[in-house]
């Protein structure tokens, strides 16, 4: 991967995972190429979200417990798969959009979604593992 100040973030990412075959991390390999990561600075004068990070993980208990009520467990991987790849789908429509806070707050809420059913996928995985009903 080359170096070069006219990548977007999404073909800085891209290039470093098709880099990070090797086990390494996509930030080990673009903090080898020189690359900074550090969290995004607002732009001056835009209102402050009222989510605040502490609580993320308080969300994807409460909307994993919300799908577990509601839809039961992930039958097998296949299921959960496309289960993450939809919420994953929805977060990218929101990634592609125009940047404002009611779009930043829309995406957070689907990461929060997708962070939930790889947990319930996860869980319900070794569930039937320990059950010997893993499919």
């Amino acid at each position: 991967m080359s170096k070069r100040s006219s990548w977007s973030a999404l073909e800085v990412i891209e290039n470093a995972y098709s880099h990070s075959t090797n086990g390494d991390s996509m930030v080990r390999v673009l903090w080898q190429y020189g690359y900074e990561i550090r969290p995004a600075e607002r732009s001056a004068g835009a209102a402050p979200l009222d989510v605040e990070p502490s609580t993320f993980a308080a969300e994807v208990a409460a909307e994993l417990a919300r799908a577990r009520s509601k839809f039961g467990p992930v039958a097998s991987l296949h299921e959960g798969y496309a289960v993450i790849l939809e919420e994953l789908d929805e977060f990218w429509e929101e990634v592609r959009g125009q940047n404002s806070d009611d779009r930043l707050r829309r995406a957070y809420r689907e990461l929060v979604q997708v962070a939930a059913m790889a947990q319930r996928t996860a869980e319900d995985a070794i569930a039937r593992l320990t059950e010997g009903t893993d499919r």
